[in-house]
């Protein structure tokens, strides 16, 4: 059975979302791991309002109970819901990209100018981590 996920696309980027009304790439990667049967850890630094620019490396740095680093390369990510980090123009860890079809490596994220949209893993630049949401988390 394959995941189902062609249904995000287009949902509106919405800062902190979590619903049809949009969504950010973090609660997209949340999405798509409830859909895979995981359950995302419930604490998330992507909820505080005044999450800061480096959010998303701040939250795999302390979460290492929930979450095995897998790598630093996009190639690294080879099952649905392996979640990568990119970093912006700025050098800032701020991208994140999740996969939803490990045989074509095909990611979602949500952005603000187009909402949750595919991509191809050759379309990840400036990778700076790969994580997957252990089995068992502790």
């Amino acid at each position: 059975m394959s995941l189902a996920w062609k249904d995000l696309l287009g949902v509106p980027f919405v800062r902190h979302g979590a619903g049809a009304e949009g969504l950010d790439c973090t609660t997209v990667a949340e999405e798509v791991l409830v859909r895979l049967g995981k359950t995302p850890p419930p604490t998330s630094a992507f909820r505080f309002a005044q999450s800061h620019s480096r959010e998303v490396t701040d939250y795999f740095d302390a979460m290492t109970l929930a979450y095995d680093k897998l790598g630093e390369d996009a190639r690294d990510a080879t099952r649905e819901g392996d979640i990568v980090v990119c970093l912006d123009d700025g050098g800032l860890p701020r991208a994140l990209f999740v996969m939803v079809d490990a045989k074509m490596g095909t990611f979602l994220t949500s952005t603000h100018n187009h909402g949750v949209r595919a991509l191809r893993r050759s379309n990840l630049k400036n990778v700076a981590s790969v994580h997957r949401l252990k089995e068992d988390p502790e």
